[in-house]
């Protein structure tokens, strides 16, 4: 950028996204900086100040846990630090955007007036190497992937070659992140998960369902029988697994003890009325006792234990069998 040039936000976003310009980023930062503040003329210094305490304050609320942020661009600071973790958290609040989502798709952007082209730094992005200024390599590019979406790539000489990356095939959408790694093996780490992913792992579950329907058998009470108790889950569950664990995975339902409590003839006891709709555990999604992925389990019809419906309790109900008993002997011999 040169001093005292006009540019649009767009492009100048293009610029920080495709390319990784850090003169971009400083632009802007200083900008929404002055903006915020209201402050046209704040000093660029205390507007890279402003923008830090922003980009924190927005890491707080993302809850980045292990991240903090110092400066627009991302060069080396000690105290500028982030993980895998608060990244991908980052990068699903990016792809929520989908404005700047759609930028972060783009191998080439071109500016509003026509004057520059922007190229991505993602390697994945380019089906021939001249598009990629920074390997001075002409011909078609090996690292050329057509299911890779997106999304950013990163580089210093502490933190190494980065790479943020998103795609897809099939009904299966993921985001790679590999960190402090080596061109080309930074795009050959990718790869491995890409292929580990869409060709050796398969969804387990529907997306779509929230009727894991499962069926109680309630304990009974002297001559009364028990009853049945529907629960449902309030949710949907997926999960990518192994295809080779596929066999391994089992479902469960986790109830709340003080409301139902389980019995050795393999029925359960209801040890509280429960309202329709009412919330008793979770539905659990499991891989060799490791939890998956869970839903909140709830009852579709209430249901009151069985002792607080008998009218007389259960001392009064064996005097009421017995006396109904002893009347119909005595109708008989009549």
């Amino acid at each position: 950028m040169i001093k005292n040039q006009e540019i649009s936000i767009k492009d100048a976003l293009a610029g920080l996204l495709l390319p990784s310009g850090n003169d971009a980023a400083m632009a802007l930062a200083v900008h929404t900086a002055r903006k915020v503040n209201n402050d046209p003329r704040l000093p660029v210094n205390e507007a890279l100040q402003v923008f830090g305490d922003l980009m924190n304050q927005k890491a707080e609320e993302l809850g980045m846990t292990s991240s903090h942020f110092i400066n627009p661009h991302g060069l080396h600071d000690p105290s500028h630090v982030t993980s895998a973790k608060d990244l991908l958290t980052l990068t699903k609040a990016i792809r929520s955007n989908d404005f700047v989502s759609s930028l972060l798709d783009m191998p080439l952007y071109e500016t509003e007036d026509g004057r520059y082209r922007f190229y991505s730094t993602n390697l994945y992005h380019h089906q021939k190497l001249d598009d990629v200024w920074f390997l001075y390599q002409k011909g078609a590019n090996p690292q050329y992937r057509e299911e890779v979406t997106g999304v950013k790539t990163g580089n210093t000489n502490e933190a190494g070659r980065c790479l943020i990356f998103s795609a897809e095939e099939g009904d299966t959408s993921i985001i790679g992140i590999v960190l402090h790694s080596d061109i080309p093996l930074v795009y050959e780490e990718g790869i491995a998960i890409m292929d580990g992913i869409f060709d050796g792992m398969e969804w387990v579950g529907d997306p779509a369902r929230e009727d894991w329907d499962h069926i109680l058998e309630l304990e009974g009470l002297l001559f009364f029988p028990g009853e049945k108790l529907e629960l449902t889950s309030l949710g949907s569950m997926s999960h990518l697994v192994q295809k080779d664990s596929l066999k391994d995975v089992s479902f469960r339902f986790v109830l709340e003890t003080d409301k139902l409590g389980p019995n050795e003839e393999g029925t359960h006891r209801l040890l509280k009325t429960l309202e329709d709709g009412e919330l008793v555990g979770n539905l659990e999604m499991v891989l060799e006792d490791r939890v998956l992925e869970n839903v909140p389990a709830a009852v579709v019809k209430g249901r009151a234990p069985v002792e607080d419906w008998l009218p007389l309790g259960a001392t009064g109900s064996v005097v009421l069998i017995l006396f109904l008993g002893i009347r119909k002997k005595m109708m008989v011999k009549k």
